[in-house]
């Protein structure tokens, strides 16, 4: 039997070490990956101007890309909540190993007693005493096989809660990245409103220098200030969207949504994060062995899988149970007959020792219900897992054809500005010299707010397809985000109504 005891502490010994090794680490923490182009090439921009823009309730907050990936590591709550989920598994862990150990339980008995009691041969004798019987007990009652897997299904559960953590952080990282080039491009449309409005008042102004030369009609004055007075809707509305993507922003950011966060940046800039020769199918690869949350569903099917071992030696192994008392009584009785008159005596602190150790099984009809039961969670956590692996493949085929798409739009987009930009100018020259009328430079000056609207959105599109590439393969880190371009600090504005002022940023 002691020998059977000794080999079952040193299993849980080995076991028990294992359970302390160094804690998991997720695969793209030190991954040594780089998506980036050898050389990046020029890339085209679309200028913008935060003196556009005024605050929403109090002051204008300047941010870049940089401190929006910085500050939404530092205060998102979604991170916080993660970080704190892997604390509860970690206490989880430390709870199943020490189940594992014996249990120290010191205690002390004082029992009083007056009247009659029963005697060891069963007769009623006159009974009045006390005693006071301090014990420490240790007692051990294990199920090796149970315990074994439970520690290491709660292993698992910590690796698996570390790496739902870097899933988190990856997600927040790049869902932020993608909000802050929604806000670019929100502030590129509030610009390209501004210019659209300007044009439509110096239409206005022609018009009626034109109706006071007589050569306009009435009609062409009214035709123009109902023009600009759809421009300033569009302005209105315009910064309206700006403002609610700078609300869920500062959302992702946990930072005061009244305060309105403006880009530092001068010009929206193509950004690209990862190299266009780069097939698809080597995309996929990446995701299946970085992505965190991949890791994460691989940890949780073999914790599930410890548990069905867990349940089958609960139910079907053997339970030992040893336990071992040390401590002393001492007491006093009183009146006592004898074959003389009663007598009391008082008995001094006696120490005794008291040790006991057995095993058994026990089998009932329930245990096969919970067998079936724990294989069928077994492959239950298998058939998510393949599905999540084929909803990961799938996210990477959108990203790369968005990130294709979108870059095929930007140059077109640019020939469309350029184009239209070249029709108003001469539709503007041919308006002076009366050989058009207004309703044709309004036209023009439609397609080219238009074309603007659609250049911004083409370069923020392709820099948020570039992200979600970076996402769906799970390489999402601050470097991989930035590329190469380093931005400034974030800052705040000297005044409640006036963006901060100062050197344009490298790139958007």
């Amino acid at each position: 039997m002691k020998a059977f005891l000794a080999r079952v502490s040193l299993g849980l010994s080995v076991l028990l070490i294992a359970a302390c090794s160094p804690n998991f680490h997720v695969t793209s923490d030190h991954a040594d990956v780089s998506l980036l182009p050898k050389a990046a090439a020029q890339s085209p921009t679309f200028h913008i101007d935060r003196t556009k823009v005024p605050a929403m309730y109090r002051e204008l907050l300047a941010i870049n890309l940089a401190a929006v990936v910085r500050v939404a590591q530092a205060k998102n709550l979604d991170i916080q909540v993660a970080r704190q989920r892997v604390r509860r598994a970690r206490g989880a862990l430390a709870s199943s190993v020490g189940a594992a150990f014996p249990v120290l339980a010191p205690t002390a008995i004082f029992d009083y007693h007056s009247g009659v009691a029963r005697s060891t041969p069963g007769n009623i004798v006159t009974a009045d005493f006390r005693s006071l019987t301090p014990l420490a007990a240790v007692q051990w009652v294990v199920n090796p096989g149970r315990v074994i897997y439970n520690i290491i299904a709660a292993k698992k559960r910590l690796n698996a809660s570390q790496a739902r953590s870097a899933a988190v952080v990856q997600r927040t990282m790049a869902t932020a990245a993608v909000e802050y080039y929604q806000l670019v491009q929100s502030q590129a449309d509030v610009v390209a409103a501004h210019d659209a409005a300007a044009e439509a008042e110096e239409l206005l102004r022609f018009a009626k220098l034109r109706l006071k030369a007589g050569t306009a009609i009435p009609a062409d004055v009214a035709s123009a200030e109902a023009e600009v007075a759809s421009r300033q809707q569009d302005i209105l509305l315009a910064l309206n969207r700006l403002y609610h993507n700078s609300t869920r922003l500062a959302q992702s950011l946990n930072l005061d949504p009244t305060v309105t966060l403006v880009p530092s940046v001068h010009a929206l800039r193509a950004n690209r994060l990862v190299r266009g020769s780069i097939s698809i199918g080597a995309l996929i690869a990446l995701a299946v062995k970085y992505r965190p949350d991949l890791q994460q569903v691989r940890e949780l099917v073999k914790a599930v899988r410890a548990d069905g071992g867990a349940v089958a030696w609960g139910d079907l192994g053997p339970s030992l149970t040893t336990g071992y008392a040390v401590g002393g009584i001492a007491g006093r009785y009183y009146n006592v007959p004898a074959k003389g008159p009663a007598v009391s005596s008082n008995y001094s602190m006696h120490g005794f020792q008291n040790f006991q150790a057995g095993g058994g099984w026990q089998l009932g009809l329930s245990t096969f219900g919970d067998i079936l039961t724990a294989k069928a969670n077994d492959r239950i956590a298998a058939i998510r897992a393949n599905k999540r692996l084929a909803e990961v493949e799938a996210q990477v085929v959108r990203a790369m054809q968005d990130s294709r798409t979108n870059s095929r739009l930007i140059p077109i987009a640019a020939d469309q500005v350029r184009s239209a930009q070249y029709a108003l100018n001469i539709i503007k020259v041919n308006y002076k010299a009366g050989t058009v009328t207004s309703l044709e430079v309004l036209v023009a000056e439609s397609q080219i707010a238009q074309a603007k609207r659609d250049y911004a959105r083409a370069i923020a599109h392709f820099n948020q397809s570039q992200i979600d590439i970076v996402r769906a393969v799970g390489l999402v880190s601050a470097k991989s985000i930035l590329g190469s371009v380093v931005l400034p600090v974030m800052r705040a504005s000297p005044a409640a109504t006036q963006p901060a002022t100062g050197p344009p940023a490298q790139g958007g």
